[in-house]
């Protein structure tokens, strides 16, 4: 039987499409794959984060003095041998970079000899996701719609999506694209069957626990305003306590007008038209709106509701310890006084959507509370 060629598996993300589950169970299954001959190369510090389900962003480490194409050829020198059937790194911040395995020579890329692994997702679904992530971890403190319409209704993981499928293409590197919005429970299953792993099992705890969620309708406006008053830092801490503490939460999508969605399919059209002709047809990404609208008495409506007051106490005791900190305390106005002060003159707003109303009134209730 004629041996399998040394292949490096790269598997790019994009962010929001299950990374940090998938870096979790490469780094929980790292024996398991040395022993097929897969390598996970990762250091031992990262690779302990991992397997606690924290956020690593995988195995490759950006080094502005090396160019990824240097990487790369640096790493299969290093593991190729006999014993070594293929390399696997995974990182979401290599989508911005991968375009540049096309300036390698035809003698280079036959080395590294590279499969690179793209997931996608629906545009509603991911400008939505990159939208409650900038709010959790960059002190983003728009509304939705002001958000969109700053970007132009424009998704940039889709346009990159396609110029990196078209980059790829043309030099014909080895791509497999996966639709994670229809794949979302076996994301993890099909990248371990891609790289040869079939035979390992996809740890169970990464299938029964919710990684890196997204917020609720609550959460998401309770850290707006906390984003809006202290900046990012709080912000980020507030929420990375309810992720932390409160893991199994629904998250919630953010909600569009049908004119925003109408926007969104039409000028991302072109780019989910190219990332299509990488994917097989039952797998395609929807090229209209689709998203049905939640109703009001549905058990994930319910489930949000109930969860608002654990919520609340949770960025209560956040808030509590930062204004409890003496500098902090001396030398910055009163957090609570701020925004109830802001807030109740939001909340006074004629044309004000009833529920936003009343969430406002929940957030000013937990802010007196710390005062």
């Amino acid at each position: 039987m004629s041996k399998i060629p040394f292949t490096t598996f790269i598997h790019i993300g994009h962010g929001k499409t299950g990374t940090t589950a998938t870096q979790s169970a490469l780094a929980l299954t790292r024996k398991k794959l040395r022993e097929l001959g897969i390598i996970y190369p990762i250091q031992e510090e990262i690779a302990a984060k991992a397997e606690q389900l924290e956020i690593t962003s995988g195995n490759w480490l950006a080094n502005p003095s090396k160019s990824v194409a240097d990487f790369f050829l640096e790493a299969s020198k290093k593991y190729h041998n006999e014993n070594t059937s293929c390399l696997v790194f995974s990182s979401e911040n290599l989508f911005w970079k991968i375009n540049e395995l096309s300036e390698l020579s035809d003698q280079e890329l036959f080395r590294i000899n590279p499969h690179v692994i793209l997931a996608v997702r629906d545009v509603e679904e991911m400008l939505s996701s990159e939208y409650l992530q900038m709010v959790k971890r960059h002190g983003e403190s728009r509304s939705f719609t002001e958000y969109l319409k700053a970007r132009n209704y424009k998704s940039g993981h889709h346009k990159t999506s396609n110029f990196i499928i078209e980059t790829l293409n043309r030099r014909s590197i080895k791509l497999s694209v996966f639709n994670y919005s229809k794949n979302r429970q076996n994301i993890t299953r099909l990248i371990f069957d891609k790289i040869g792993a079939s035979s390992i099992e996809v740890p169970k705890n990464l299938s029964q626990k919710a990684v890196n969620r997204s917020l609720t309708t609550f959460e998401l406006k309770a850290v707006i305003a906390i984003n809006s008053l202290y900046g990012e830092i709080l912000g980020r801490k507030a929420a990375d306590r309810l992720v932390e503490f409160l893991p199994e939460v629904a998250a919630d999508s953010c909600e569009y007008t049908e004119e925003e969605r109408k926007l969104i399919y039409e000028i991302n059209h072109s780019s989910i038209i190219g990332i299509n002709n990488a994917l097989e047809e039952s797998q395609h990404l929807y090229t209209s709106p689709k998203r049905p609208k939640l109703l009001k008495n549905s058990p994930k409506t319910q489930e949000a509701n109930e969860s608002a007051k654990l919520s609340s106490d949770i960025i209560r005791k956040v808030i509590s310890e930062h204004t409890q900190n003496a500098y902090i305390s001396k030398n910055t106005p009163s957090l609570s006084s701020l925004t109830i002060k802001k807030l109740r003159k939001i909340g006074k707003r004629k044309k004000l959507n009833p529920s936003i109303r009343q969430d406002i009134a929940k957030i000013i209730e937990f802010f007196e509370k710390t005062g």
